[in-house]
């Protein structure tokens, strides 16, 4: 967590990057929206550092397009400090958007866009490495409060919905085809497709 040192010594401002196992843990748990939540702080801590003005909430709503300005400030502030990156804030934004359109393609492929925080990590870690130069005694934000808790027991249960609703569709069509008899068979092959045979 940022102590209260004063605004001079967070170079990235309220931006608290979190630790990389609740970056993790929180992205999948929420399907995608704790992404969003990291790039708006992004863009929040970029408005007090003054590096770029910016509305954050109208961002977050086209946030593939514009998440390349977070990347280049996290990596302008390390420049800053004399730190280089392995990898290039252009790279990481490429990465990030692939993976993230990657929701737009056929199951199960889409599944891939729940990837799309992996290109974050490395942005995430460089801006805790930051924060441990610049400030005495920082830690990672590695804290989970209740809303952390309940997102991630949502996550669970949505995917241990859709594990089970996927497993029984399986099972029955493999082991009970007359079940589908009242369906029309248009829907009867899509479900195929989907399920396999």
């Amino acid at each position: 967590m940022i102590a209260d040192t004063g605004p001079k010594s967070r170079p990235f401002g309220s931006f608290d990057p979190p630790s990389t196992a609740k970056l993790v843990i929180l992205s999948v748990a929420s399907l995608g929206f704790y992404q969003m939540y990291w790039l708006y702080s992004c863009w929040a801590g970029m408005n007090e550092t003054g590096y770029k003005k910016t509305i954050p909430w109208l961002r977050v709503l086209l946030y593939p397009l514009f998440a390349l300005s977070c990347f280049r400030w996290i990596e302008s502030v390390a420049a800053r400090d004399g730190l280089k990156t392995k990898w290039s804030a252009g790279f990481l934004f490429s990465a990030f958007f692939i993976l993230t359109c990657c929701s737009l393609l056929p199951n199960p492929y889409g599944l891939l866009s729940l990837l799309n925080f992996v290109p974050m990590i490395t942005a995430n870690l460089l801006a805790v490495y930051v924060n441990e130069r610049d400030i005495p005694g920082y830690e990672p934000d590695n804290a989970y409060p209740f809303g952390d808790y309940a997102i991630i027991t949502l996550g669970v249960v949505f995917y241990v919905l859709v594990w089970g609703c996927s497993y029984a569709m399986n099972y029955l069509l493999k082991n009970a085809p007359g079940y589908f008899d009242s369906i029309s068979p248009d829907m009867h092959q899509l479900l195929l497709s989907i399920y396999g045979n």
